[in-house]
């Protein structure tokens, strides 16, 4: 009985082994872009054959079959062994819109056999990057690109690139480079690229990527604008002026500035700090050097220049020595002197004195008249002075403090006037 058993067990086996076909794959690589092959071979040796064969990837939950042989026996014979070479092109007129993990897995009939599990993709694997990051406008700018596809080999294909530049440029075993320039006028900022690259057949894209780069164009001070408010300036007044920096684009900056004013002649320099979008001033003195001045701002090499006059403006000042009848005319002006000035003694007498006084001069003259005290008068047109004095002599008189009488010293530029 156990003889019988042990012979009934040893022929199943060998039904079995006998009614079981053979199979068995060359493995893929571990990683594919679209356009790859893949080459392999199945080696078949059937005990017996029913159905069909056949070829599949599969890629998750979906597949694409690439061969089939039905029925299968028009093409294999049970016991003899048989390789079925194919050519896998991984391409979407083929296999579809597969892609991530995948397998090959070949078919006969019931028997099947899978293939290891194997990358399909459409990533590029890119390096792009330019010289530096901020450029001065027209600059040359220098960009470059290293595109891998993920199954490692150097990509054949185009760069796209939009934004601050557009151009399109053919990519060589995995390289390109191009070098450009912003305008001359461009604005200061950060500006962006994107970089569209792929490769391609008759029949469309095969495997894509977008990629971004910036860089930067930096803000240059390209004019010195200074504002007057007029052509001329008074002594002993503040001069205002305003100063605006611009850049390549027209765009106001703010910067500390240098200004340098000359004087007639370049005989006095006075250099000082302004501020770019700000209203400074120059204060004169009422005897400054009156001519042609210039006024000239600048930023490093960047300068411009503006020339104004300063008037030539006498100004006469007039005042009583304390506790004495000596009047003091003094020119605090920048410009002689030559007029009159009007001096009044008492109610009743009133008297032109004719003066050419120059710029920092200062002339004295005593007051006489007959022993009393008189409120005394003098003007120039523009300001009066006046004040009670306590005045000696026998008569009315005016003479300079070193002892002349005026009289005597300008005998033609004298006029008397007398009130009754």
């Amino acid at each position: 009985m156990k003889k019988e058993v042990s012979l009934l067990l040893v022929m199943s086996v060998l039904f079995i082994s006998l009614a079981s076909a053979t199979l068995s794959i060359t493995q893929p690589l571990a990683s594919y872009n679209f356009g790859d092959e893949i080459y392999l071979t199945v080696t078949l040796n059937p005990s017996s054959v029913s159905g069909s064969f056949e070829i599949n990837v599969v890629c998750g939950n979906e597949s694409a079959n690439v061969y089939k042989i039905a029925p299968a026996s028009s093409a294999f014979s049970v016991g003899q062994e048989q390789k079925i070479n194919h050519q896998i092109i991984l391409k979407k007129e083929f296999i579809g819109n597969l892609k991530g993990d995948c397998n090959v897995v070949a078919s006969l009939g019931k028997e099947v056999v899978v293939s290891n599990k194997f990358v399909l993709t459409d990533e590029i694997n890119i390096n792009v990057k330019t010289d530096k990051y901020s450029y001065d406008p027209a600059e040359a700018i220098t960009l470059s690109l290293d595109a891998i596809k993920v199954n490692g080999v150097p990509l054949n294909g185009f760069v796209e690139v939009n934004g601050s530049q557009n151009f399109k440029k053919e990519i060589v075993d995995g390289n390109v480079s191009e070098i450009f320039r912003s305008a001359e006028n461009a604005e200061a900022g950060k500006y962006d690229l994107t970089l569209f690259v792929y490769d391609s057949d008759e029949n469309g894209i095969l495997n894509q990527k977008i990629v971004y780069l910036s860089y930067e164009i930096k803000q240059v001070a390209k004019s010195i604008v200074i504002s007057l408010p007029a052509i001329e300036a008074n002594p002993g007044e503040n001069f205002e002026f305003a100063t605006d920096l611009y850049d390549q684009s027209g765009k106001t900056m703010s910067a500390n500035l240098s200004a340098l004013l000359l004087s007639p002649g370049e005989k006095d320099k006075k250099q000082f700090g302004v501020s770019s979008g700000t209203t400074s001033q120059i204060s004169f003195l009422t005897n400054s050097t009156a001519g042609n001045y210039r006024l000239i701002v600048s930023l490093g090499t960047l300068a411009e220049e503006k020339t104004f006059v300063l008037k030539a403006v006498p100004k006469i000042t007039m005042e009583f020595l304390e506790n004495t009848s000596l009047l003091i005319v003094k020119n605090e002006g920048n410009a002689p002197f030559n007029n009159s000035l009007n001096i009044s003694i008492g109610e009743n007498t009133s008297e032109t004195l004719f003066l050419n006084v120059l710029p920092g001069e200062e002339r004295r003259f005593n007051l006489k008249a007959p022993n009393g005290m008189y409120n005394v008068k003098v003007s120039d047109g523009q300001e009066t002075v006046e004040k009670q004095l306590l005045l000696t002599g026998s008569a009315i008189k005016i003479s300079e403090y070193n002892g002349l009488s005026v009289l005597t010293r300008y005998p033609l530029i004298w006029a008397f006037i007398g009130i009754v």
